[in-house]
């Protein structure tokens, strides 16, 4: 709020439409700072993620999609617990689970262990990604062009032939 001039609601919607237009994914930047009031971090959302993915790695993947559509479009404050496992509903997980999760401690060692390993790594931010292949890993950080990836993968591949993939419903599902 001090770094704005006081104007901190107005600097974040500006940042958030300016992410928008580089992904160009929906977000309703409005909806969005509309349930921030009580907001004071990402990590209770981080760790409902982690009681997500305890229940199953391809059910953590369905949550945090479904978490973070709650908050881009929706604008639902999912760092509330209760919008949390309202989500957690949504998805079809076992909601006993995953509130026991939060409560045993077990989701947020996990969270732990994921900001450890981010540590080891030194990612710092995010996006972040590690492309490896042998002995060879290349790490790419921040919002990047494809044209940066393919550099990577050449890298780590130089013999990597691209193949055009047609925009069907059976490529993308096989893709």
């Amino acid at each position: 709020a001090r770094m704005s001039g006081g104007r901190w609601l107005t600097s974040v919607r500006a940042f958030f439409d300016a992410v928008a237009s580089q992904h160009r994914m929906p977000m309703d930047t409005a909806r969005m700072t509309e349930s921030v009031e009580d907001f004071a971090s990402t990590w209770p959302a981080c760790i409902a993620a982690k009681a997500a993915a305890l229940q199953a790695p391809d059910a953590g993947w369905r949550y945090l999609r479904a978490l973070r559509e709650a908050w881009v479009v929706d604008g639902r404050g999912i760092h509330r617990r209760a919008v949390q496992a309202e989500v957690a509903k949504e998805v079809g997980l076992d909601v006993a689970a995953f509130e026991g999760a939060i409560d045993d401690g077990r989701a947020e060692a996990a969270f732990v262990a994921d900001r450890e390993e981010c540590a080891r790594n030194e990612v710092t931010g995010f996006p972040a990604f590690a492309i490896s292949r042998g002995d060879t890993s290349i790490r790419i950080n921040g919002w990047q062009p494809w044209e940066a990836f393919e550099d990577v993968l050449r890298q780590v591949e130089p013999g990597l032939v691209p193949r055009v993939v047609d925009p069907t419903e059976g490529s993308v599902l096989d893709l």
